[in-house]
């Protein structure tokens, strides 16, 4: 009979070995000698999920958001039959891609997952965001020096998004960090700042809470720096939520830590990122609070959202047909199908709405509100002190993943098989106690 220890012992070697793989695929991205194969990389990271779903041990365990999440893929599996859905090949690409993105959520929750590997799993994505956070740090301060080579989209591109003016003059690539996407160290920033408000609050080991000081102090001056608005005000949300999901789990000593060193850190590092960043940077940050934020939302993405529900939801109601949009129809789609033509799609909710109309926009919504729901519970509950305080954080996070489908499209990503993976490790924590030696 398998014991305690070998389960967490294969527990760990599927959640590491899975993280890691993540990151060797993002990292080959930024190897210009195997350009050729970057579909391969991007393939292999979302076919390990489903490698992981049909082969990881265990018997499935239960999450609030399965059911949903479940009803959501039946709709992207009917609309798989959609007479425009661009081809059979892209259909079911798309069909794939939805399915091992919410993967995790099973074969996470097979395993053996203790609060000890839950905090490793954090660990690990937090020390490699932090890592791509400080070298976007230095592709700041030493500009031509560690910028990789931007992905081939963004050739010939010079326009708001892809390239901004620094205090002396120099034009560069928004700091991309460990990516190959102009801008993408603002991403990496944020996690860095989240997850390392979670070790300042979490961790035993002074030296660990004295590494995430600094890596929060890194991913907001990349988020200011790069210009990217949505995530300085993300990371002022998490932050709320965090403070108020802590006050709420009755966490006072975790808040004094917040109350104590945030204010300093965000200080320093937002006036070193305009002191490098110039005028620029500081009038980009300043309309955020000069104009009407609905002002704002509206000209950078709200126009798409009221796209989304006042054109496209009459259009198709009940969905467009699969492979129409993104990476999935540049990949496999047939452009030479006149009844299926490319759709354009900047947010999570169009997306939702051409993949499988108003059905996957409720389904999808609802799997999302039960995974919030799940961590704060957790929260809020759990005995085990460990367990509680990341539930803590990853309730602001997913609250952050949530207003980010109004900006950008998380759940066709790697950011959605993050957020699926994180929601069922520590719900499947919260219920499995350490292997004694």
């Amino acid at each position: 009979m398998t014991t305690a220890l070998q389960q967490e012992k294969a527990a760990r070697a599927w959640l590491l070995g899975f993280v890691g793989l993540q990151i060797a695929c993002q990292l080959a991205l930024l190897v210009p000698h195997l350009s050729a194969a970057r579909p391969a990389f991007r393939v292999a990271a979302f076919g390990v999920s489903l490698i992981a779903l049909a082969f990881a041990p265990g018997a499935s365990g239960r999450h609030p958001s399965r059911p949903w999440l479940l009803a959501a893929l039946v709709v992207v599996g009917v609309q798989f039959f959609h007479p425009t859905t661009n081809s059979p090949l892209a259909g079911l690409a798309a069909v794939a891609l939805n399915v091992a993105i919410a993967a995790p959520l099973v074969w996470v929750t097979r395993l053996r997952v203790t609060p000890r590997l839950l905090v490793r799993v954090l660990l690990v994505i937090w020390g490699f965001q932090t890592l791509s956070a400080g070298v976007g740090v230095l592709q700041a301060l030493a500009p031509g020096e560690f910028m990789p080579q931007a992905n081939a989209s963004f050739d010939g591109e010079t326009g708001d998004g892809v390239k901004i003016v620094l205090a002396d003059g120099a034009t560069i690539f928004r700091p991309m960090g460990l990516t190959d996407t102009p801008g993408g160290a603002a991403a990496a920033g944020l996690t860095a700042y989240l997850l390392g408000l979670g070790f300042l609050t979490n961790a035993r080991s002074p030296a660990l809470r004295l590494s995430a000081v600094g890596g929060m102090a890194a991913g907001l001056f990349c988020m200011v720096l790069c210009q990217v608005r949505v995530a300085v005000v993300l990371a002022a949300l998490m932050t709320v939520v965090l403070a108020g999901t802590l006050a709420a789990a009755r966490r006072s000593r975790d808040l004094v830590w917040v109350a104590a060193l945030l204010p300093g850190v965000a200080a320093g590092s937002v006036a070193y990122a305009l002191a490098v960043g110039g005028e620029a940077t500081l009038a980009r940050l300043e309309t955020l609070v000069e104009d009407d934020p609905d002002a704002v939302y509206y000209h950078s993405r709200g126009r798409f959202l009221e796209a989304t529900f006042g054109e496209h939801l009459d259009a198709y109601p009940l969905g467009a047909g699969l492979g129409r949009w993104g990476m999935v129809n540049v990949y496999f789609g047939d452009a030479g199908n006149p009844d299926a033509k490319p759709l354009w799609v900047e947010i999570q909710w169009t997306a939702w709405l051409f993949d499988g109309g108003a059905p996957l926009m409720a389904a999808y919504a609802g799997a999302i509100l039960a995974a919030c729901l799940s961590t704060l519970r957790v929260a809020r509950r759990c005995p085990d002190p460990r367990v509680a305080g990341w539930a803590a954080v990853l309730t602001a996070y997913n609250l952050g993943v949530c207003a980010v489908t109004f900006s950008y499209v998380p759940f066709i990503g790697q950011m959605g098989l993050e957020f699926w993976l994180l929601n069922a490790a520590v719900v499947t924590a919260a219920r499995t106690p350490e292997a004694s030696p």
